[in-house]
């Protein structure tokens, strides 16, 4: 509910922005012109800062490439719109040099989208990167707003150079060309940022198409182009937030949660981690109509073993023993520590397969105990119930059931096993 409200809230205020910019556009472009590209620059740098400072987190060289890109790109766009006809920074340029300034920014963007999947199976070179990039974005910035010599886009009163449009065109192949390569190595990133950089690029291309359309650089299709290309740079920020933030925390919940329920030692679950699982099986067993049973499984002679030995070997022995259940039992099944040198497995097998598992995990021990001589006065105890089909599972009585059955079984006076029924709970 709460999700929902907040999308509700960003969805307002979505409209509320678009709606403002618009009515901006139409008032004072130049103002227009500088909220927007100033407010992408300020994204683009903030991608770069992010991407760069979580990547020790995320350990993801595409999202740092991207980064670096977008850093350089923000430099080009930053000069791009102090540039811009009418913000007085230049004087005398015209409107040409901030759109050749535009289409080497956008060309810079392209060719990273085509670069950057390769970054997903292999090191970046950070310093060599970042040369490159401030060589290509000096070198660019140099030939159009000092030596004049980058080839015209825009010409007051005809519009768009065919360079311009041709460029464009270029530039949108170049980005559908990084669509079909990250496509391809898809497997490689998250689901969910690969869904955002291909929305972000398609947008990114939308946006270039428009600027095809315009001959006026304060029209309705400039105006279009601007917007769409701020949205396409939130879309790779929230990704790299994502990838970098809050990933990592989910990690982290996630690793503290499975920590608090898993045994240090053997690596199964632990009492917590047990009965948290209990109530998924309970329902897996209603949905088959089959039995749960429960083995609760006890070492005799695990304290002599450890006096004689050491509590490193005793360590080791559970270990073991933690590997050798995992073995025989079945992905649904659940298997724990429960405290000691005690052990549980809950299952939904089939009634014949219960008994059939005791004897497997029978017979695996004594050959196990027979391979090692420090494990010849090792032993076990079992001991065996059943919540039948339909009746409603109640695990501590399960347990008392079964703990009563093993310590019968230490005893020397074992139930028969061939008789399944009497291992029922009542």
């Amino acid at each position: 509910m709460v999700n929902k409200g907040v999308k509700a809230t960003h969805m307002v205020l979505l409209i509320i922005a678009a709606v403002s910019l618009f009515l901006m556009s139409r008032i004072n472009y130049l103002l227009f012109h500088l909220v927007i590209e100033g407010f992408s620059i300020l994204v683009a740098v903030l991608i770069y800062v992010l991407a760069l400072k979580t990547h020790r987190y995320s350990k993801n060289d595409y999202l740092t490439f991207v980064g670096i890109a977008y850093l350089f790109i923000g430099i080009v766009d930053f000069f791009h719109l102090i540039s811009y006809d009418g913000m007085g920074v230049f004087s005398g340029l015209g409107p040409d040099p901030p759109t050749q300034l535009w289409i080497i920014a956008r060309f810079l963007q392209a060719v990273s989208f085509v670069l950057a999947p390769a970054y997903l199976s292999r090191n970046l070179p950070y310093t060599a990167t970042v040369l490159l990039y401030g060589l290509i974005t000096g070198a660019g910035l140099i030939s159009v707003l000092w030596l004049r010599v980058f080839p015209a886009c825009f010409v007051a009163g005809r519009g768009l150079t065919g360079f311009k449009v041709i460029g464009e065109f270029i530039i949108c192949a170049l980005i559908a060309a990084g669509i079909w390569l990250l496509y391809n190595n898809s497997s490689l990133l998250e689901e969910n940022i690969y869904k955002m950089m291909v929305i972000s690029m398609i947008i990114t291309i939308i946006s270039e198409l428009s600027f095809t359309l315009y001959s006026d650089v304060y029209g309705a299709m400039n105006f279009l182009g601007h917007v769409l290309k701020a949205v396409s740079f939130i879309i790779i920020y929230n990704g790299v937030i994502k990838v970098g933030i809050e990933n990592p925390y989910d990690f982290i919940f996630r690793e503290l949660k499975a920590s608090s329920s898993t045994d240090y030692l053997t690596g199964l679950h632990n009492r917590d981690g047990f009965y948290e699982k209990v109530e998924k099986l309970a329902k897996l067993a209603m949905e088959k109509d089959t039995c749960v049973g429960i083995l609760l499984v006890d070492f005799d002679n695990f304290k002599k073993m450890n006096d004689s030995y050491g509590h490193l070997f005793g360590d080791e022995v559970l270990k073991k023993f933690g590997i050798l259940i995992r073995d025989i039992i079945r992905k649904e099944d659940i298997v724990c520590r429960f405290g000691g040198d005690e052990f549980i497995l809950l299952t939904t097998a089939a009634e014949d397969e219960l008994g059939k598992i005791k004897e497997r995990l029978t017979g695996r021990v004594e050959e196990w105990i027979k391979s090692d001589e420090r494990l010849r006065g090792l032993g076990l105890s079992m001991g065996l119930a059943v919540c039948k089909p339909g009746q409603e599972l109640n695990i501590e009585r399960l347990i008392e059931k079964a703990d009563r059955d093993m310590y019968r079984n230490k005893k020397g006076k074992p139930g028969n096993g061939d008789e399944l029924s009497e291992y029922f709970l009542s």
